[in-house]
């Protein structure tokens, strides 16, 4: 099940080493949208065969998906965008870190492996849609316990 914050006050940091970028997101008190993650295999997973005996089976995969949902007014869309553009003209740097973190710093989830799937769509209404940008994880370590 996804966990899903507010980022009124969650912060979503997004480091990336190589090109030398810190973009935070959120934590300052206004809505600006909302940062989700889940992992991409089930934990545990049970085979049956028609004779009624079962197995099961372990993945201690951690991969999974971060989601961050921006109104698309937001001044941190133009600033994701160049970085997913940067990230795909130097794919062999783009492996990045997100935090999923309270304002006080208490973390709850450590993303490492990180990469953009793609710029999201975009389109126009007579009110602000939103923005989800995807990411890949290879690894998210759940600290939710935390906040």
């Amino acid at each position: 099940m996804a966990k899903v914050y507010s980022l009124t006050t969650v912060r979503v940091v997004i480091t990336n080493e190589l090109k030398g970028e810190t973009i935070t997101i959120g934590g300052n008190g206004t809505l600006l949208g909302t940062v989700s993650y889940d992992y991409t295999d089930d934990m545990f997973s049970i085979d049956t065969s028609p004779d009624g005996g079962y197995s099961s089976n372990f993945s201690a995969s951690k991969a999974g998906k971060v989601n961050i949902t921006l109104k698309q007014t937001s001044s941190k869309v133009e600033e994701l965008i160049n970085f997913i553009q940067w990230c795909r003209s130097h794919p062999e740097s783009a492996m990045s870190k997100i935090t999923i973190s309270d304002t006080l710093g208490n973390i709850a989830c450590t993303a490492n492996g990180v990469f953009p799937i793609k710029v999201p769509g975009n389109s126009a209404s007579s009110a602000a849609g939103d923005r989800t940008f995807e990411f890949v994880a290879g690894e998210i370590e759940s600290e939710e316990r935390n906040i």
